[in-house]
C-alpha cells in the first residue's frame, strides 16, 4: 500500500513505498489506491469538515427528511440540493484516507435517500402535483450527482446495482415528462429562475 503525504505549506507531495524510500512527486498526479495524510492548514480544514459536516449523522438525516416532507413546494425552494452537494464533497474527502467511519455514514445516508424514491422513480423535494417548477430539476440533478459519486467509491457490487437502478429511474422519469412531444413540458418552462439555466444545467 502506498502512503502519500501532502503539506500545503511547503507545496510538496511525497510518496512513501513499503520499503521506506521516499521521493518527491508531481502534486497534481493521481495516486490510485493511495491514502493521504494532509498537514498544515489543509489538514486542519479537512479535519474540521469531517467532524462538523460530513460525519454529522443528524445533518444527513435532516437533508434526507426534506425529500419526505417536500417543503420546497411551499416556496419553490432548493433544499433538495444539499444532500447531493454534500455527498459529492464527502466522497472526495473519503478518497483522501478511506476513513471507514465516514464510508459507513455515507452508505447509511444513501440507503436512507433510496427509501424516499416514489413509485414513479422520483427522488424530489417537490410533490408530483407541483413538480417541474422552481428549483425541482436542479435539486434532482444534485441527487443523481451525489449518488453517482458514492457509486464510484461503493465497495458492494449489489448495492452499486441498486444505486444505478435508482439513478436510471430518476432520469427516465424526467425524459418521459420533459422535452418535445405531446404531453411533455419544455425544459425551458420548468423554472422562472435565471432564464431557466438552473433546470437546463442537468
Amino acid at each position: 500500500m502506498k502512503k502519500a503525504f501532502f503539506d500545503n505549506e511547503k507545496s510538496v507531495a511525497k510518496e512513501k513505498t513499503d520499503n521506506g524510500a521516499q521521493g518527491v512527486k508531481d502534486v497534481l498526479r493521481r495516486l490510485d489506491g493511495a491514502k493521504f495524510s494532509l498537514l498544515g492548514e489543509m489538514g486542519r480544514s479537512v479535519d474540521f469538515i469531517k467532524k462538523e459536516q460530513v460525519k454529522d449523522r443528524a445533518l444527513w438525516a435532516k437533508f434526507v427528511h426534506q425529500f419526505r416532507i417536500r417543503d420546497d413546494v411551499k416556496d419553490a425552494g432548493w433544499r433538495g440540493e444539499y444532500w447531493g452537494k454534500m455527498m459529492r464533497g464527502a466522497c472526495v474527502v473519503y478518497t483522501l484516507d478511506q476513513d471507514e467511519e465516514l464510508y459507513e455514514i455515507l452508505q447509511e445516508t444513501v440507503k436512507e435517500i433510496l427509501t424516499t424514491q416514489d413509485w414513479l422513480g422520483r427522488i424530489s423535494t417537490y410533490s408530483p402535483e407541483r413538480e417541474f417548477f422552481g428549483w425541482d430539476i436542479w435539486c434532482r440533478k444534485y441527487v443523481m450527482i451525489g449518488m453517482s459519486y458514492f457509486y464510484d467509491i461503493c465497495k458492494d457490487e449489489a448495492f452499486k446495482k441498486e444505486i444505478l437502478k435508482s439513478v436510471c429511474a430518476q432520469a427516465d422519469y424526467m425524459i418521459r415528462r420533459i422535452g418535445k412531444g405531446e404531453g411533455k413540458i419544455a425544459i425551458t418552462e420548468t423554472s422562472t429562475a435565471w432564464g431557466c439555466v438552473n433546470s437546463c444545467s442537468i
